[in-house]
């Protein structure tokens, strides 16, 4: 039986005039993989951690300061889901919030010693992998292809 990916519905006969999905299956395949992964690679560490989790705590790392609303904006996440997951690396204390000393209504995001440490450690080689994913593609197709995905979540809109 020969498989064809693009099609909508297994009775779908090209007469429908439909969108093909093809690359969207394989956009969601692709995610879903890479995401696999990533959790393996979070499942070995010490202290173990969701992607999510992870992305919180790197966007953390790279902008030491910012704040739970930029966070927010950064990792694309509702308010409630951000405040939990930082709640969850304030309890594991990798994360603090520290008062604004300028402004007293705003909490500054800052990584502990330990989730310092920890962001070091994992860091190289979520970045290997990171690298090796995307090694095979040149820089052409991975600005290319960077660009279409940008495209791609423009056209989806604000949740």
């Amino acid at each position: 039986m020969s498989l064809n990916k693009g099609k909508l519905h297994p009775l779908d006969d090209g007469s429908q005039n439909l969108p093909n999905f093809a690359p969207i299956y394989e956009m969601a395949q692709t995610v879903d993989r890479f995401n696999g992964r990533l959790r393996a690679i979070f499942s070995k560490a010490e202290q173990k951690f969701t992607a999510d989790q992870w992305h919180v705590l790197h966007m953390i790392a790279v902008n030491q300061g910012l704040s739970q609303n930029e966070l927010k904006e950064l990792v694309n996440k509702d308010r409630p889901t951000v405040s939990r997951m930082i709640d969850v690396l304030e309890r594991r204390n990798l994360v603090e919030r520290r008062r604004d000393e300028t402004d007293r209504r705003r909490f500054k995001l800052m990584l502990t010693a330990e989730g310092q440490a920890i962001y070091n450690e994992m860091q190289p080689e979520v970045v290997a992998f990171v690298n090796r994913f995307l090694n095979p593609i040149s820089a052409e197709d991975q600005s290319h292809f960077y660009r279409i995905l940008s495209q791609i979540n423009a056209g989806l809109g604000d949740d």
